[in-house]
C-alpha cells in the first residue's frame, strides 16, 4: 500500500474507468456520486463498465475532484479553459 494525498487508502480503480463512468452517467441524467455508486449495483449498463465490481461513491465523489482542489472538468486544467486568443490587435478592413 503507498500512501495518497488525502492519507486514504489509494482506489485500486482506473482513473479512466472513473471519467467514464461519470461521462455515462451525466448522459443518463445522473449527477450524484450515490446515485452512481447504486447504478453500478444493479444496472447492466454500469456493470459493464465496471465489470461487475463495486465502486465505493466515495471513490466517485473524490474522483471529481483533482489534487489542486478544482472539481474535474473545471478550473484553469479544463479543456476548454484555453484561453482565448486576443485579437484586438487586428485591424478591422472594411
Amino acid at each position: 500500500m503507498h500512501s495518497v494525498e488525502r492519507g486514504g487508502r489509494a482506489s485500486g480503480l482506473d482513473p479512466r474507468l472513473l471519467i467514464s463512468l461519470w461521462v455515462y452517467a451525466y448522459s443518463a441524467g445522473l449527477g450524484s456520486a450515490r446515485e452512481i455508486a447504486q447504478h453500478c449495483e444493479w444496472d447492466p449498463a454500469f456493470q459493464l463498465l465496471t465489470g461487475s465490481e463495486s465502486v465505493n461513491y466515495h471513490t466517485l465523489a473524490h474522483s471529481r475532484v483533482e489534487p489542486n482542489g478544482y472539481p474535474l472538468f473545471s478550473g484553469p486544467s479544463a479543456p476548454w479553459a484555453v484561453p482565448s486568443p486576443d485579437y484586438r490587435h487586428l485591424a478591422i478592413c472594411e
